[in-house]
This record gives C-alpha cells, structure tokens and sequence, in this order.
C-alpha cells in the first residue's frame, strides 16, 4: 500500500466495503463515542456497560476512484436490527436499486439515500452473501447455494446443485471470479469455481495442496490460475496456484471419506500427517449420507477410512464384513496401543466380538437435578421412579425447560436412550413392550414449559435467565445434558447457580445402571480399502496424545486417556481456595466456582468409566418413531397401536440390515 488516507474522523467499531469495477465504493460503518476501558491484561473491563448503554450509529459513504466522499448518509433504524453480541458488518453489496447488508444474524436492505427498507433474522439467519463477476448476488443456506432475487430478502428460489454426492460448505467465502468461473468459493475442501452454466469445479483442492483450513480466513481471486489469501491464524499473505492437470504424487494415497460430519478438523489433520509422512497422502472427501458410501463400496471404489458422526453406520458396515477390527492394532505395537486409551470407551465400541471404530471425543449422557427434590443416592432413575418424582414434583416444577415442544419429551426419552429399546448388537428391538407404552403415555402428557426462545428483547433475556437457574430455583426437575467434558459440567452449574455439592449427576433414566456415551466423529478402517495399514497409521497419529493434547485445555473427554486426565488436573482445585470465574450472560453479571475438588473429581471420574454403553443414533430409526408417535400425539392412533407399529417396522428395517 502506498499511501494511507483516513476516511473517517470517528472511531468505527465495524465497517465493510463494496468496490465497484470503476474503482469507486462504498462504505458503511458503525461508530459510538462509547470508550473502553481495560484491565492490566487488556481485558475490556466495561463490556456489560456497553450492551446495556452504548448507542451505535450507522453511516452509509460513497468514495470516487480517487478516495474523495462523494456522498454521506445516517443509516437510522439500524441499531435496531444490530445485536452488539452477534451481530458484525460483514458484507454490503449493490443490490438492484439498493444496498444488501450481511449481519450475520440476518440481512439488511438499505436504500443509497440510507432508509432501512426491511431486516430478516428469520430464516436468513446465518447465511453468507458474495457477488459474481456479473454483479448478481449469490447466498449460501444450510440448503445450498443460490441466486438472490435482486429485490427482496427471501431465499432463493433455486439452489444450485453442488453435486450427487459431496457435501459443500461455502460459509467461508464467496468472492468475484475470473476467466472461465463467475465466482469463486472457499469450503473446507477447497476453492471452487462457479461456471457460467452454474457447475461447481475445484480448482484449489486443500488436501492435495497441504492447505489447512486456518490457512485461508479470506482470499481474493489475483487473475486466471492464482489466488492471494490472508491467515489470521499466521498472519500472512499468500499466493496460491491451481494444482496441475499433471500432478502425480509419488507416495500411496489413503483415501478419507467425512459423512456427514461437518468437522473441519479433520482435513486439518490430513494436511498435517501429509506434510510429515513420507510414506502416505491424505485425500479427504466429504460425501452427505451412508448410501453415498455404501454405493462406492458396491462398486469395488472403497476408501480406506470412514469419518462419521451416526453410530448405526458402524453397525451396518460392520455386518456387510465392510469395517477392520482395531483390536489387532491396538494389541500389537503399531500406532495406538489398548493402555493408552479410555477403558469405558473401548467397551462401548466392542461389537461382535470386535472393534471397528473408535471416536476422537466423546459426551457422556447425564442428567442434572437438585439433590434438595432427587438425592445423590440416585445416580440413575429407573420409568417408575421417574414417573413417581413427576407426580410428587412440588407445584411449579416442570419437568424440564427444555420440553416446550409436544415432542421434547419423546425426544429425550426414547430417541436420545435408544439402547433401552434396541439392541444393534442382536439386531432386536421391544418397541412393543408395556413399558414403552407407558413412557409414550408419559410423553405426551408432560407438562410442557411455555417457551419465549425467538421473542427477543426483554421477553426473551427473562426467560433464559429463568432456565438458567431453573435447577436451582426448584421449576425444572431434570436438565439433560450431553455433556462434553469436566469444563463442561463446572461450566453447566456455574450458570446454574448450584455447586457441585449440592447437584444430583445422573445417567439418563431407564431399567438398566449402564450409562451411555455418544461419540463426535468416530473412526473406522474399511476392510477392502487399498491400504489398511496406512489407514491405521492415519487414524493413530488423530487419536494420538499430541493431537488430543489441545482438547485437554478445554476440559474435554477424549479417548485418549493420559489427555484425559490431564484435563482433569487442570479442573482440579489446587490447596484449600477455589477457583471463582465471573461471567456475564443476558446481562447477568454471576460467579461461579471454577475447579472441583479431588474428590468431585473422582466422583466424575468414576461416572465416565460407569458409561458402558454407546448411544445409537441413526436417521433412519428417528424419521419411523417421530412418523408413529406424531400419528399418536394427534389422537390417530393409540399409544399400543403406535408401539405395535414402530415395533413392526424397526423389525423390517433391522432384518433388511442384519
């Protein structure tokens, strides 16, 4: 840059930028005449000041070519749409005969004289904006890619068909194109390049290039071929080029397929083992369902390790003779061994006599309730002794704050503790029993809690504050928490209001004293793969204990178990005086405590190695028992004929798997 003009005399908290192809632009910004003020540290000390007082202004500027302001406008109206916690200018682009505005948490339409025409947080929540080299505007949603209609902020009619098969993101970017692509887009597999007749084409494949995924936070297309891009991880600039027609790497490729994971970490990780193997190459690819896979495999195309998150993937690849038993791995002294890993886990995973997948992280299910109504002597609560401190509960009480929809319940009880009903490992199922009719009666009779969850304002802030402490106020009986870690329980309790000591820790109710775990992205060998062994080696250097060292910073349970307890130690309080930790939520201003004491350690410790069992999930068994038990709730059928019928079909369903 040659030289530096300031544009602005006030201090901008935010701003973003639309360059036209004359090199003129536009700018808008944020700005206040609030002052922050910081500790030592450089901690901002007043932030709650600022929520609560701050008075943000909005500010539309026009520039020539030459930098000089060619026209200023107030934006008024717009701080009302602007949430100072989640809302950032990310984007302004000329948008038929006005402005479109990307806050993050919805979209914007501003006149150029600076009206605000209209503001939806609704369903354009969360979307991204880019404009192509023809000027027109595409928008990314959790559907998939498509044109905005230059006039309004609904979401597009048409979505662009990324393909059969892989599974795209573009939530990192969109930027203008060149050449033979009108746009360009950053996914966590690459760039991709949009051509006129609206195909997808990677142009820039990350794993091939040992591009991680922190290595691009934003990139610019440069001409036909190369790209510069920014890291803020690094902090540097850099120039990429499209990799070769005529590129052959010398060494095996280990082919990795995502499922459905939505876990960047993983290709991070395949860039890292790429760079420091000489052996093996990562190739990742992301596909969005298990048919995807099982399609591949079909046709003699299999990879040699598969990522996923649903629990019946392993089960279903494992009876088709599709998936290696790690066992011979981990008794052997190559990668991984047994002692190096979480014992409970290890159990949970054992299936037929076999091991065939083993997770990176894994939440323990467990609920919360105050020891003052259910005492500590009830680490699990069986149906009857559910149902019987449902109907003594004090007047008040609800079951759960999280029960606000006709369906929560049956969500919690059934499709969330599924092992209470089905049995993979047998391929068995007592839907149809007299005590799955009763918890289908139970659910639907729940009290539910009236929520105010999307009402905003005041209305919205009570009632979180009010689920917050619920636990410890006595309205809510149970909090069900899929908890990931011992900073994930202190963290649970400290916006609670209740100590350790004074809370319950329960497995989720059912007939049986087993708790239950549920994986994040679970690992598996495919048994007709080219290269098992380099798969082996791959999935042992991502479960290894300088991988899953960073997860012990943050409390989480991983497999490994040395990270494990180091996670631990770094929540165990240390000599006689707690930790205090202050936060502020909604407002709120709370301390809590941020340790446990040894023995609460031990006690949580003792929890997570009684968890035995691994939770099933499956899409497949949710879309049958939300169908039958919808039918129910509506008063089409009864609760036997509804256990009959979801009995009956999962019957169907398993013997077409087993």
């Amino acid at each position: 840059i040659a030289e530096t003009i300031k544009i602005f005399d006030k201090a901008t908290a935010s701003y973003c930028v639309d360059v036209n192809d004359d090199g003129s632009f536009i700018v808008l910004s944020s700005y206040t005449d609030f002052v922050f003020e910081y500790d030592e540290s450089g901690v901002v000390t007043n932030f709650e000041d600022y929520l609560e007082n701050a008075e943000l202004k909005f500010k539309l500027t026009g520039f020539d070519s030459s930098m000089n302001i060619i026209s200023e406008n107030e934006v008024e109206g717009l701080s009302d749409c602007f949430n100072k916690e989640s809302s950032m200018l990310t984007g302004i682009y000329s948008y038929g005969e006005n402005y479109i505005v990307d806050l993050v948490n919805g979209l914007v339409l501003v006149s150029k004289s600076g009206e605000l025409l209209d503001f939806n947080n609704d369903e354009m929540n969360g979307v991204r904006l880019g404009k192509d080299s023809n000027g027109d505007i595409l928008c990314t949603t959790f559907q998939g890619v498509g044109y905005m209609d230059n006039e309004t902020l609904s979401q597009p009619s048409e979505i662009i068909n990324t393909s059969d098969t892989a599974m795209i993101s573009f939530y990192e970017g969109i930027v203008k194109g060149c050449g033979e692509y009108k746009a360009f887009m950053h996914s966590r597999q690459g760039i991709y390049g949009l051509t006129e007749d609206n195909k997808f084409v990677l142009v820039v494949d990350f794993g091939k290039s040992y591009i991680k995924t922190d290595d691009i936070s934003v990139f610019a297309s440069c001409k036909d071929g190369e790209f510069m891009a920014y890291s803020v991880a690094s902090g540097k600039m850099s120039v990429y080029t499209v990799l070769p027609d005529d590129y052959n790497p010398e060494r095996k490729i280990i082919d990795v397929v995502n499922i459905n994971s939505g876990s960047s970490a993983i290709a991070d990780r395949g860039v890292e083992f790429s760079r420091m193997n000489e052996e093996y190459e990562i190739s990742i690819t992301d596909l969005a369902s298990y048919d995807n896979v099982k399609n591949d495999i079909l046709k003699g195309e299999a990879p040699d390790v598969i990522v996923y998150m649903d629990s019946g993937i392993m089960y279903r690849f494992a009876n088709m003779g599709g998936l290696v038993d790690l066992n011979k791995y981990i008794d052997s002294d190559i990668g991984l061994n047994r002692d190096e890993l979480m014992p409970n886990v290890l159990e949970a995973y054992e299936y037929k006599g076999g091991l065939y997948g083993l997770p990176e992280l894994f939440n323990v299910q467990m609920c919360l309730a105050n020891s003052d109504y259910i005492g500590k002597e009830n680490n699990i609560l069986t149906y009857e002794q559910l149902y019987d401190f449902y109907e003594k509960r004090p007047e008040g009480m609800y079951l759960s704050y999280e029960m606000y929809f006709n369906t929560s319940a049956f969500s919690f009880f059934c499709l969330q503790s599924l092992n209470n009903w089905l049995d993979y490992k047998n391929y068995t199922c007592n839907f149809n029993s007299p005590e799955f009719v009763e918890l289908l009666e139970f659910c639907r009779d729940v009290e539910l809690k009236e929520t105010a969850f999307g009402y905003g304002g005041e209305a919205e802030k009570e009632y979180m504050n009010e689920m917050l402490t619920a636990l410890k106020t006595k309205k809510e009986m149970i909090n069900f928490s899929d908890c990931f870690g011992v900073r994930g329980i202190i963290s649970d309790l400290g916006q609670s209001g209740l100590d350790y000591s004074e809370t319950t820790i329960m497995k989720y109710p059912g007939n049986s004293n087993v708790g239950t775990i549920s994986a994040q992205d679970t690992y598996s060998v495919v048994a007709n793969g080219d290269c098992n062994d380099g798969a082996w080696e791959f999935i042992s250097y991502c479960l290894s204990e300088e991988q899953q060292g960073t997860y012990s910073i943050f409390g989480f349970n991983t497999l490994n178990k040395k990270c494990f307890e180091t996670a631990l130690d770094n929540f165990t309080q240390k000599g006689d005086t707690p930790k205090i930790h202050e936060n502020v939520y909604n407002g709120v201003k709370y301390q809590y405590r941020g340790d446990l004491t040894p023995d609460e350690v031990q006690e949580y410790y003792d929890f997570v190695l009684s968890c035995t069992k691994l939770a099933y999930r499956d899409n497949g068994v949710d879309e049958i028992c939300y169908d039958e038990y919808n039918r129910f709730i509506a008063g089409d059928i009864t609760a036997q004929e509804c256990a009959a019928n979801i009995q009956s079909r999962m019957e169907i369903m398993l013997s077409e798997q087993s």
